[in-house]
Formats: C-alpha cells, sequence, structure tokens
C-alpha cells in the first residue's frame, strides 16, 4: 500500500511539473501569438548579394553562423524555435536571455554588427542598399524591429 502511494504521489509531481512547463509554452503562444523572427535580410538592391550571418553570444561562442545568397530584391527570414517562450534559464532551451551580437557581411567586403538583448517581441533587421552617390558602394542598415 505504501508503494503504491509513493508512486502515485510521484507520478503526480512528475505530471505537475509537465503541466507548468506546458503552461509556460502554450500559454504566450495563445494570448501573444507566436514569436517574431529572429533576423531578416532584405536585399533592396538589383544586383545578387552573398549574406554571411554569424551570431555570439556574450561567452563569445558562436550560436548561429550560416550564409544566404540572395537575387535582387528578394529577401529572407529566420524563425526563432517556439522554446523561446520559456520565461527561465534552461539547459535545453537553445536562444537564452542575454546579449547577442549579430554580424553581418554583404559579398565578403561590407560588415556591420549590432548586439542586443533580444527578447520574443524584437528582430533585427537587415537592409542590403547600394549607396546612390558611389556605384560600387554597399550599404548595410540595420534596424530593430518591435512587435
Amino acid at each position: 500500500m505504501k508503494i503504491l502511494r509513493k508512486r502515485f504521489i510521484l507520478i503526480t509531481i512528475l505530471f505537475s511539473i509537465f503541466l507548468v512547463y506546458l503552461f509556460f509554452l502554450i500559454f504566450p503562444l495563445v494570448f501573444v501569438g507566436v514569436p517574431t523572427a529572429l533576423f531578416y535580410v532584405q536585399n533592396e538592391d538589383d544586383m545578387a548579394h552573398n549574406v554571411f550571418v554569424n551570431i555570439v553570444n556574450e561567452q563569445n561562442m558562436t550560436v548561429f553562423n550560416t550564409s544566404y545568397f540572395l537575387h535582387g530584391n528578394e529577401s529572407i527570414y529566420v524563425d526563432r524555435e517556439l522554446r523561446w517562450n520559456v520565461p527561465f534559464p534552461s539547459t535545453f532551451v537553445t536562444w537564452s536571455d542575454g546579449e547577442y551580437t549579430f554580424h553581418f557581411t554583404v559579398d565578403n567586403n561590407v560588415s556591420d554588427q549590432i548586439a542586443r538583448d533580444i527578447n520574443q517581441y524584437e528582430s533585427v533587421s537587415v537592409d542590403i542598399e547600394s549607396n546612390q552617390n558611389q556605384s560600387e558602394k554597399i550599404d548595410i542598415i540595420i534596424k530593430i524591429l518591435t512587435v
């Protein structure tokens, strides 16, 4: 009888923990909506460009590293994982709270960066434009979008 009671208590505790975790995962999605994209890159130029994106955390460790080939007037966005909604730090959550530095490099030539303490309601937006005064010059414009 004592063994059944201990099992029941253990199962109840584990189930309660699971429900609390599920609550923090589902509740924000229902009432606030899906998190915004992690970042956007928009090529507002008529020429194609190779864009390299590197994101490092506060410990200067790379957490995201990839490149994109964008044709003229093409854009991409990178979604963040749904687990971003968990309000407490955890080892199994990929994007924890803290400051991240976003490095953007266009055509292995022009680069810019921004350091932000991002949250699920902010996105980093990058616009690639040709400088009107110099046909060979490319500008990178970084903005923060808040929903």
